[in-house]
């Protein structure tokens, strides 16, 4: 399954590798053009313009409360915590040269009693049944995975065209998700697909982006709720995307143009002429790499990768309720930091308003925006007991040359695993739950319950376990959620 994951991430880099280069009607030849056409300025000063991005971003906020009632987050968070406990077991022992989706097929039903999942084989389609919510105790929820053949393969593994996921509660659907791909058989010979498409349904919301291949490459994304476009973006890019195969992006993408509508009103619009930026930094590196280091050679060059940047990128706000007129211009400005003695030089973005006053983007987003930002972290908050920061499926480490791409909601480490007799064991804990209980086991039979230290600054548990005798030990971390750790490190030379 980790090889399917990776062909579609690739599918979807290859299409997006700057997601939001999209189309600006009044400057079809990217960073050629100023970006703005014949845009003037918003009359209203600076501060009115804060309260008026204040009000646009909360409103946002608001549109966004639902999903704190999400059903289908619900199925997703108690399918996460399921296999926290007990992963199904899907060996796959394929007769084709190729490996195939319909190895995969069964279904999966949760077996609370044993804690594990009971398999019932099945040639066409692969479902798993289990509790719609975290503490139910019937099985009125299904997640069905479908499937449709592109009838190609890339390096032994089975291409496919779409791949879906239909979540259910009884016998409502409350979400979807689907990944697809046209001509994707052209990864065989380091061609992108023509057409790329990802949609998300979550009870009445729906994420989705699509990116189509040709001379001008192009892309939209949005989320809605209902009929209501929350925010949404266009895009067009100038660059041969089957060359991101083998090169890099800078090699590869010459120019773009997009449009961001933040909200109803609130939209970024510019342009980036990315070859002849990338070209002016060559320049500067090629000028700059062998000079001695010196303050005053630092600041002419962070000067001269300003004033690209600021030549060949053109990126502002507008209020689209005010007739598109721009709110601010945004550039980079070059200011200087003293660490220890030490003055070093470095970009910073500012915005550029209609009375030409700068400002720096951190100063002015920087106040003023309390309210705002307490109601965005209580909603972060609320969402947190459907997902971490991690992502779905953090109970699931999928592992690629030890690289963990996708870590748990529960991290426990020790400082070693084997120690002397009366050395103290150091254990840091990090878990986005909070824990529930800290137990330590000796020769497998319950020797400790611990007490469960305070957080530190960075969310972590530091731990001290001291004068342990000889033996063999388990240590078991259980957090809010029910997600489980236990790690077994031993004591003196007994073994």
């Amino acid at each position: 399954m980790k090889k399917y994951l990776s062909i579609m991430l690739m599918m979807a880099f290859s299409m997006s590798a700057v997601f939001i280069s999209c189309s600006d009607d009044n400057s079809g030849k990217g960073g050629d053009g100023d970006g703005d056409g014949d845009t003037s300025y918003s009359e209203l000063t600076p501060e009115q313009q804060k309260g008026k991005i204040n009000d646009e971003v909360r409103g946002v906020v608001g549109k966004l409360q639902d999903l704190n009632n999400s059903s289908a987050l619900e199925l997703l968070s108690s399918f996460d915590l399921l296999l926290g406990i007990a992963a199904p077991e899907m060996d796959v022992e394929s007769s084709e040269d190729a490996l195939i989706f319909s190895d995969f097929y069964g279904v999966y039903t949760w077996n609370a009693a044993n804690e594990e999942w009971t398999k019932t084989p099945s040639s066409n389609k692969l479902v798993f049944n289990l509790p719609a919510t975290r503490n139910g105790n019937t099985n009125n929820g299904s997640i069905e995975v479908i499937y449709e053949k592109s009838g190609a393969s890339y390096e032994d593994v089975e291409l496919p065209k779409k791949v879906g996921v239909v979540l259910k509660t009884g016998t409502i659907v409350v979400g979807e998700i689907s990944m697809s791909a046209d001509n994707i058989a052209n990864i065989n010979n380091d061609k992108a697909p023509s057409k790329t498409e990802f949609v998300y349904k979550l009870d009445n919301y729906a994420l989705s982006f699509t990116a189509n291949k040709g001379n001008n490459n192009t892309s939209a994304f949005s989320l809605k709720k209902g009929n209501e476009t929350i925010f949404s973006a266009t895009a067009n890019l100038t660059a041969n995307v089957d060359d991101l195969f083998n090169k890099g992006p800078e090699d590869v993408i010459k120019n773009g143009n997009f449009e961001f509508l933040l909200t109803a009103d609130l939209a970024l619009k510019g342009a980036i002429d990315f070859k002849k930026l990338n070209d002016a930094y060559d320049n500067i590196d090629a000028i700059y790499e062998n000079l001695p280091y010196t303050e005053n050679n630092e600041r002419l060059r962070a000067e001269a990768e300003a004033k690209a940047w600021n030549e060949f990128t053109k990126i502002y706000l507008v209020s689209r309720k005010d007739g598109n007129k721009k709110i601010a211009d945004m550039k980079r400005v070059v200011i200087a930091e003293t660490y220890w003695g030490y003055t070093y030089y470095e970009m910073e973005d500012v915005l550029v308003f209609g009375d030409e006053s700068e400002i720096a983007m951190s100063t002015y987003f920087g106040s003023g925006f309390n309210t705002l930002i307490n109601e965005w972290e209580n909603f972060i908050k609320d969402f947190d007991k459907y997902v971490n920061e991690d992502g779905w499926l953090s109970n699931v480490n999928f592992e690629k040359d030890d690289e963990i791409l996708v870590e748990k909601n529960l991290w426990v480490q020790l400082d070693n695993y084997y120690y002397s007799t009366g050395d103290i064991v150091y254990v840091s804990i990090r878990s986005y739950a909070g824990l529930a209980s800290i137990k330590l086991f000796k020769d497998w039979q319950l020797y400790r319950n611990l007490n469960i230290p305070a957080p530190n600054d960075y969310g972590m548990y530091e731990l001290t376990i001291p004068g342990l005798s000889d033996g063999s030990y388990m240590l078991e971390v259980i957090d809010q959620w029910g997600d489980g750790e236990m790690i077994q490190f031993f004591v003196g030379d007994w073994w």
